[in-house]
């Protein structure tokens, strides 16, 4: 019976174990799981107050709360498997072309996943803009949201827009 465990345990069984709980700290130390000196920023989120009578699919559709006004169109009528470009223009912020702005689709009360894209900034136009593909659902639904997120000065502002896909 000694000799089976033995064979399992010896020497070098016992060295390369040991070596590799070693790299293991030492590369939790370097990344300050230990030392507590991890850092965390934090963000403010405020959700921007949407007109509910806006359908993005017929006409562009703005978002504002405390300064912050936010408008989102969809350039094309949005349809399954066709890319349609997006533009969001923001208006109350300082330092526009260091914001991070990305537009999320989701299905509404179905989880199938985020679409998500970042958007780029256009310093002609002053806005962002981009092209979105968006899935077929199996069930045959149609209904969307679409999120857009704008990450400024520690602060994320977000708004939500529903929406039908052109069948």
């Amino acid at each position: 019976m000694s000799v089976r465990w033995q064979r399992f345990i010896n020497m070098r069984s016992l060295l390369i174990v040991s070596i590799m709980l070693l790299i293991a700290f030492f590369l939790q130390l370097r990344q300050g799981y230990f030392a507590g000196d991890r850092h965390h920023e934090v963000y403010e989120q405020y959700r921007l107050i949407v007109d509910a009578a806006c359908d993005i699919s017929q006409s562009a559709c703005s978002a504002s709360r405390e300064g912050i006004h936010v408008l989102l169109a969809l350039q094309d009528r949005p349809s399954a498997l066709k890319a349609f470009p997006v533009q969001v223009q923001i208006d109350g912020v300082q330092n526009p072309q260091h914001i991070d702005v990305r537009l999320i689709f989701s299905m509404q009360a179905m989880d199938m996943g985020d679409l998500q894209q970042k958007l780029q900034f256009n310093t002609e136009t002053g806005a962002w803009s981009g092209m979105v593909i968006l899935p077929i659902c199996t069930s045959g639904r149609s209904d969307w949201l679409a999120r857009v997120e704008v990450i400024a000065q520690k602060k994320i502002y977000t708004a939500d827009y529903g929406f039908t896909l052109v069948k």
